[in-house]
């Protein structure tokens, strides 16, 4: 929820804890384990965007593409239907952090089209989101718009109340 709603103070100290559980795990990962997996590697690329918060930038970025890299073999030799928008949100998020702006761009919109496909509607909510977030980061608001109006509409039908009002919030803001 911290990295939902954009609370990276709080973002950092629930990723340590998540890693830490994570590698005292002995067992073959539960959904459960593994939808964690997915949120601790976007909040890790979250992390090394943010800057070297906590002396281990590195650290987070190697916890951040192996967990990219798990996601995209679960999608090719266990699930396509429940990895593939995982994986491509992973990689958009990679992209956004290296500064591949095409490459992002087009990963992001992969991430939207396969959560849709294989209607994650939750994970199609967050991937609208974090395109909306990169393309406001790049400095195109009328794309960022599009997809945060896109995002919001998603989470209203979704019935995600919370999220549509901190939407409403981050667009009066943002105006």
């Amino acid at each position: 929820l911290a990295y939902l709603f954009r609370r990276h103070d709080v973002v950092l100290e629930m990723a340590s804890n998540v890693k830490k559980h994570l590698a005292e795990s002995k067992f073959y990962p539960t959904l459960e384990l593994l939808l964690e997996k997915f949120y601790l590697g976007l909040a890790a690329y979250s992390i090394v965007r943010r800057g070297d918060v906590d002396g281990n930038n590195v650290t987070w970025r190697a916890i951040s593409d192996n967990l990219r890299n798990e996601m995209k073999a679960l999608s090719e030799n266990d699930s396509k239907w429940n990895f593939e928008q995982k994986y491509f949100l992973l990689e958009a998020e990679r992209a956004f952090t290296d500064g591949d702006v095409e490459a992002a761009a087009t990963a992001y919109d992969k991430a939207i089209e396969t959560a849709e496909e294989h209607r994650f509607v939750n994970e199609l909510a967050l991937a609208s989101e974090r395109a909306a977030l990169f393309y406001l980061e790049h400095g195109n608001v009328g794309q960022a718009r599009r997809y945060l109006e896109k995002s919001r509409s998603i989470y209203a039908a979704w019935g995600a109340k919370r999220k549509v009002e901190d939407i409403d919030t981050w667009i009066g803001s943002n105006e």
